[in-house]
Order: C-alpha cells, then structure tokens, then sequence
C-alpha cells in the first residue's frame, strides 16, 4: 500500500474524529512512510517524480505532520479538568483549623469566604500546591473555591467551625490538674516509705 492511500484512509478517519485524530493519523502516515522508505532501499520510486533518496522521502512524510500539528496545539481548546476539593462535604472542626487538599492540573486561587455567594470572598493562597493548611478560624460557616488560571471555578466546599466549649475545656484541665497531683502524691509517699 503506498503512502497516498495511507493518507487518502486517515484523512477520512480524522474528519469523522476530529482534529485531534488528524493529527494522529497524521504521524502513522509519517512513520509508516518511512519505514517504507527503509524496506525499499536508498531510492523510492514515485509515479510522477521518478525517483528521490530516501532521506527526501521522510522529511517529506513529517512536513505535513509538523505543519498540522502546529495548528492543531493554536486552535484545539484545553481540555483540562477543573479544579476540584478531596473533600466533597462539609467539613467540620472543633479546633479552629484543618487541612484544605484539591486536585487540579495547574497553578490555582484558594478563595475564602463568609457568604455563600462569595461576596466577601478573600485570597488565601495562589499556586500550584494542592493542599493549604488553615488555623486560627473563629466559630462560624466559611465556604472555599478554586480557581484556575483560565477562570474555571470547582465546587463550593462548607466548613462549620464550633469550637469546644470554655466551661468544657476549664472542667478538662482541672481533671488533668487532679490526675497530675495523685501521682505526684503518689511517688512522694512511696519514696518516703522506703
């Protein structure tokens, strides 16, 4: 089969495909061109040309290939996925702080905010991490989005901060204060007796 009906079948395929596919079918052609030329010899025989070296023949083959692929990378859009939280639901903490992680292609603006519309929204980090400690939150509702370079927003993610109670925490110590002074009573007593 020579390399014209090779083109002739993957420019048909490509059309139905896409450009993507074009581009695709694009390279086989090239290569399988070359790889022809190579089986033939040094010298390839053409109908209308007579014939050409086999060097000729390849670069020849890759010239339509390099030129689509060209305006293939311009004018195909990115298909990239949008930025999106590890975490789908609500998060909740009691301490103040937690660990925000994401997965994304690319740099991304980590957005913060006490309105679920966003319209005091606040800046925390922009890169290409994928994943943000936050700490010293207030009790309350805060709500956090993504965005990537081209504009592309993931879904908003809730996070209900409610800190443990002061009373709660004041009983705690003081338990931990009776604990800490049993055993230290403990040692001295037995360090006495013997």
């Amino acid at each position: 089969m020579s390399c014209e009906t090779h083109q002739q079948e993957h420019r048909q395929d490509g059309r139905q495909d896409g450009k993507r596919q074009i581009f695709l079918a694009y390279a086989d052609i090239a290569s399988r061109c070359v790889n022809t030329s190579r089986r033939l010899g040094s010298r390839v025989h053409f109908k209308r040309r007579g014939t050409a070296p086999a060097r000729f023949v390849a670069r020849a083959a890759l010239l339509p290939v390099f030129a689509l692929a060209s305006l293939v990378s311009l004018s195909a859009p990115a298909y990239a996925e949008a930025p999106a939280f590890s975490d789908a639901g609500p998060i909740a903490s009691d301490t103040g702080y937690t660990l925000v992680q994401w997965s994304a292609p690319g740099a991304v603006t980590l957005d913060l905010a006490h309105r679920p519309d966003f319209s005091d929204a606040r800046t925390l980090y922009s890169g290409a991490n994928s994943a943000y400690f936050l700490s010293g939150l207030a009790d309350g509702t805060y709500y956090l989005k993504l965005r990537d370079e081209a504009g592309t927003a993931s879904a908003t993610l809730e996070l209900d901060v409610a800190h443990q109670s002061l009373t709660r925490a004041l009983w705690l110590a003081g338990l931990g204060a009776l604990v800490f002074l049993a055993i230290v009573a403990t040692i001295l007593r037995g360090a006495r007796d013997e």
